[in-house]
C-alpha cells in the first residue's frame, strides 16, 4: 500500500487538536525531510524536519491532509480527530515498477519545489552521487556538486569549489553539524565523504536560513544516514583506487542501531607485489564513519556520529648512501552528539555537541638537514534550536550556536643548511569564540504568497576584541499557478575565519586563521530572483535564478608575498571588496528510463583591493564566464544502464609576463632582469570540455547478494584540462611562450558494488 497509518491517542480531547507525524519512504523507511504537509481548505502548512517529522494544530475535528514531496506520489488523507493524534505516513516513489505495472505521480514532478519558500537550494541524494562517473570510477559527493549551476571547480580533479564568485574557504561544509575543514583525500582529488553513509544532503548558495552562518558563499549540510535498519546489511565496493565496506546492524528493533563504514586505498600494497623499487608509491588514505542511533521513546531520539580520516605519505630511501626521508600526515576528526525532543506541546527541541579537528605534519630529512612543518585547528561547539508550530505561523525557529576555535601556530622547525632558506619560526596561537543568536519565522500570507523572515545576531571575540554581525534574512515565494512560482531571497552574512593558502587548491601547508584586531570579518550582501516551472507529467522541472552579491573585507595578499612556510603571513594580508553576479539555469529530468539534469551558468566575479592592480578592479582567479554541465542516466534494459557527464568550462585566469627589461644593479656589477605585467588576472587559460561515460550491469532481482559492475572511461576523448601555466624559451629564437600543461588524460576504470 502507498500509505501506512498508525494512529495513537496521546492526550484527552481538547479544543485545539495536534497532529504529529513522520513521513518516510515506503521502500526503505528513510525519512523524507522538507516534505510539505497542507491542511486542505486552510492556510495551515507544515514541513517535515531532517527526521521527516512534522506537527500541525487545528481547531477542526475533521481535516484533510495533503502530502507533497518531489519524486513521490502526492496523497490526500481524511482524519476524524477525537484527540491529539500521532500518524506515520509512507509514500511511494512516483515512478515504481511492480510486476511490470507502472505507478505514476498523481499530480506532477516538481510540486514540492514550487511550494517551497526556499530558493538557491539543491538537495543531492546518494543515488545522484552513484550515477555520476567519477575520477577512476570513484563516486564523489563534492564532484557531483561541482556539476550544479553557480558552482565552479578549481584545478581539474580537485574537490575545491567556488560558489558565485567566492573563494574556496567561503563554503561551510558540515557533517552532522560539525565543520569539515579539509574535504579532500589524495592531495585534494577525492572528497572525504563515503557515499554509502550519506543521508540528507543539501547545498545552499543564497537565501540562507538564520540558523546558518559563518561563511559567505555556500553551505553544504550533510547528514549521515540515520534510518533504523530492519536487519543486518552489508554494502561495499571494490574499485581501482579504493575499496569500502559498510555494515548496518539493528541492536534493539526500532530503538537502537549502529552503522559503520570504512574505506582505504591499496595502490601502495598492489605496487609492493611487483617487487620493482621504481614502481613503489608509499601513499595511502583511509577513513572511518560510525553512527549510533537510539530512540528510547516516540518523544526522544539520540545519535552519536564519528568521522576520522587520514592521508599518509612515508618515503624512506633504501639506498644506504642516501638517508633521506619524507613523511606527510593529514588527520581529520569529527564528532557529533545530538538529542531531539518532541515536547508535550508537540514542538521540537534539538541540542547538538560537536568537535572538529584538522591537523597536518610534513617532516623531511636529508643527510644533516631536517625541515618539519605542523599546524592544527580544534573546535568545540554547541547548537540549540527550538521549532514551534501553530496555525498562525507555520513555523518559528529560535536558537543559539557557539563554537570555540583553537588554532595552534604554524610551526617551522629546520636544521642544517636548509635553515638558511627556511629559518625555524612559529606564528602566534589564536583562540577565538564565534556564534550567533537567531530567529526564523515562516508564514503563509495569502493563498499564493508565503514568506520567511529571519535575523541572526552573529558575534566573534578574539584577543579582547568583539565583533558583531547584523544579519537579516528574507525569503519569499509567489505561486503564479499550480505549475510555477517566483522566488526572492535576501541575505546579509558574516565570516570570521579564512584559509591562508599559497595556492588555488587545498594543500597540506594551508592553514585556517581567525579574525584578529587587524583582520576584520568578511561580510556579504546577496539578492536572488528565481523562477520555477514544472512541465507536468513529462518529469521535467525548470529552475532559473539571477543573483547579485557584494562583499567587503575579502582576503588578498600584498604583491610579491611568498606564503610558503611563512609564519608572518598576517602582515601580508590586505582586504578589499568583491562583486559577483550571474544567471543560473537548471533543467531536471526524472523518469522511468531517463534521469539527470542539465545546468548552465553565466557569471562575472570582480575584485577591488587597494594596493593591487593599481587600485583598479580586476577579475577573480576563478572568474569563469560560462559553465555547462549535462548529467544523464539511461536504463537501456532492465539490468543495464549507461551514465554520461559532459562539461564545458571557460578557462580560469592568471597574470602573465608580457615583457622583460634589464637594469644595472645598484653595485654596477651586472644587470637585473625585471618583469612587466599587464592588469591582474587579465588573461584566461583555454576553455575546456570533457566527456565521461560508464556502463552499469546489475544482478538479477531477488538474489541475496545484489551486485553492480561498473565499467567506464574518465575523459573519453583524452582532452586534458589546463591546470596551470609554465614559461618555455624557444632555443632558436630566444623568445618565451606560455604552455598549458594538462592533468588526467583518458582514464579507464572498473568497479564492483555489492549489497547483502
Amino acid at each position: 500500500m502507498a500509505i501506512l497509518l498508525s494512529v495513537t491517542r496521546v492526550v484527552v480531547a481538547q479544543e485545539i487538536r495536534t497532529i504529529t507525524g513522520r513521513v518516510q519512504d515506503a521502500e526503505d523507511g528513510s525519512p523524507l525531510p522538507f516534505c510539505t504537509v497542507k491542511v486542505e481548505g486552510t492556510n495551515a502548512v507544515a514541513r517535515t524536519n531532517d527526521d521527516g517529522k512534522f506537527t500541525l494544530r487545528t481547531p477542526s475535528k475533521k481535516v484533510a491532509l495533503t502530502f507533497f514531496y518531489i519524486g513521490y506520489i502526492s496523497q490526500t488523507l481524511d482524519f476524524d480527530l477525537k484527540a491529539d493524534t500521532v500518524i506515520a505516513i509512507t509514500l511511494l516513489p512516483s515512478v515504481t515498477t511492480l510486476d511490470n505495472v507502472v505507478v505514476s505521480d498523481e499530480r506532477f514532478y516538481g510540486e514540492n519545489q514550487i511550494e517551497d519558500i526556499r530558493s538557491s537550494t539543491t538537495r543531492v541524494e546518494a543515488k545522484d552521487v552513484l550515477m555520476v562517473p567519477g575520477l577512476a570510477g570513484e563516486p564523489d559527493l563534492i564532484r557531483t556538486m561541482q556539476l550544479l549551476p553557480g558552482v565552479t571547480k578549481g584545478v581539474e580533479g580537485s574537490v575545491d569549489f567556488f560558489v558565485r564568485g567566492g573563494d574556496a574557504d567561503q563554503n561551510l561544509v558540515l557533517l552532522d553539524d560539525a565543520i569539515i575543514y579539509n574535504s579532500g583525500h589524495l592531495f585534494g582529488f577525492m572528497s572525504v565523504f563515503n557515499p554509502d553513509m550519506l543521508g540528507d544532503v543539501q547545498m545552499i548558495k543564497g537565501g540562507f536560513p538564520a540558523y546558518y552562518g559563518g561563511r559567505l558563499s555556500s553551505v553544504i549540510d550533510i547528514k549521515t544516514d540515520g534510518t533504523m535498519p530492519e536487519k543486518t546489511t552489508f554494502n561495499g565496493s571494490v574499485g581501482v583506487i579504493s575499496s569500502n565496506l559498510t555494515i548496518a546492524q539493528p541492536l534493539i528493533k526500532d530503538k537502537l542501531a549502529v552503522k559503520i563504514a570504512g574505506r582505504r586505498t591499496y595502490i601502495d600494497q598492489l605496487l609492493k607485489l611487483t617487487g620493482d623499487p621504481d614502481l613503489q608509491l608509499p601513499y595511502y588514505f583511509y577513513d572511518f564513519n560510525g553512527r549510533i542511533d537510539f530512540k528510547p521513546s516516540p518523544r526522544h531520539s539520540f545519535y552519536f556520529s564519528n568521522y576520522f580520516g587520514a592521508d599518509i605519505l612515508d618515503i624512506e630511501s633504501d639506498d644506504p648512501d642516501d638517508n633521506g626521508s619524507s613523511e606527510f600526515d593529514i588527520d581529520n576528526t569529527n564528532l557529533s552528539l545530538g538529542w531531539k525532543y518532541l515536547t508535550p506541546t508537540n514542538n521540537i527541541f534539538s541540542l547538538t555537541l560537536t568537535n572538529s579537528r584538522f591537523s597536518y605534519l610534513v617532516d623531511n630529512a636529508f643527510e644533516e638537514s631536517t625541515l618539519a612543518v605542523s599546524n592544527s585547528i580544534t573546535d568545540y561547539g554547541l547548537k540549540a534550536r527550538y521549532d514551534i508550530f501553530n496555525l498562525d505561523v507555520e513555523k518559528l525557529s529560535v536558537g543559539l550556536d557557539v563554537i570555540r576555535h583553537a588554532m595552534d601556530p604554524l610551526e617551522v622547525d629546520a636544521s642544517g643548511i636548509v635553515e638558511d632558506i627556511f629559518p625555524s619560526a612559529r606564528s602566534s596561537a589564536v583562540t577565538s569564540f564565534e556564534g550567533g543568536l537567531y530567529a526564523d519565522v515562516e508564514k503563509k500570507l495569502t493563498e499564493r504568497l508565503s514568506a520567511s523572515v529571519g535575523y541572526r545576531q552573529s558575534f566573534a571575540t578574539v584577543d579582547g576584541k568583539l565583533y558583531l554581525g547584523f544579519e537579516p534574512r528574507l525569503l519569499a515565494r509567489y505561486k503564479l499557478n499550480e505549475l510555477s512560482s517566483l522566488k526572492f531571497n535576501f541575505t546579509i552574512i558574516s565570516q570570521y575565519q579564512h584559509r591562508v593558502s599559497s595556492a588555488s587548491l587545498s594543500l597540506p601547508v594551508d592553514l585556517w586563521y581567525s579574525v584578529t584586531r587587524d583582520i576584520k570579518p568578511q561580510r556579504a550582501t546577496q539578492f536572488g530572483f528565481g523562477y520555477v516551472k514544472s512541465l507536468g507529467q513529462s518529469g521535467l522541472l525548470f529552475e532559473s535564478e539571477v543573483y547579485y552579491k557584494y562583499a567587503n573585507n575579502i582576503i588578498e595578499y600584498q604583491e610579491g608575498t611568498n606564503l610558503f612556510l611563512n609564519t608572518d603571513f598576517e602582515q601580508s594580508i590586505i582586504q578589499g571588496t568583491a562583486e559577483s553576479y550571474g544567471w543560473e539555469v537548471l533543467l531536471r529530468k526524472k523518469g522511468e528510463r531517463l534521469n539527470g539534469w542539465a545546468s548552465y551558468t553565466l557569471s562575472w566575479a570582480n575584485r577591488q583591493v587597494d594596493g593591487l592592480n593599481g587600485d583598479a578592479t580586476f577579475p577573480a582567479r576563478y572568474d569563469r564566464r560560462h559553465n555547462v554541465s549535462i548529467v544523464a542516466n539511461y536504463k537501456i534494459f532492465k539490468r543495464w544502464e549507461i551514465s554520461a557527464v559532459w562539461e564545458y568550462l571557460s578557462g580560469s585566469r592568471f597574470t602573465p609576463v608580457v615583457a622583460q627589461y634589464a637594469i644595472a644593479n645598484p653595485l654596477n656589477t651586472g644587470v637585473t632582469v625585471e618583469n612587466i605585467y599587464p592588469d591582474r588576472n587579465s588573461v584566461a587559460l583555454s576553455n575546456t570540455h570533457r566527456l565521461d561515460l560508464s556502463l552499469v550491469k546489475k544482478s538479477k532481482p531477488g538474489k541475496k547478494l545484489y551486485g553492480e559492475w561498473r565499467l567506464g572511461v574518465y575523459n573519453v576523448y583524452n582532452r586534458a584540462a589546463p591546470v596551470g601555466i609554465q614559461i618555455e624559451q624557444n632555443p632558436e629564437t630566444g623568445l618565451f611562450n606560455y604552455q598549458q600543461p594538462g592533468l588526467f588524460g583518458m582514464l579507464p576504470f572498473i568497479s564492483y558494488r555489492f549489497k547483502f
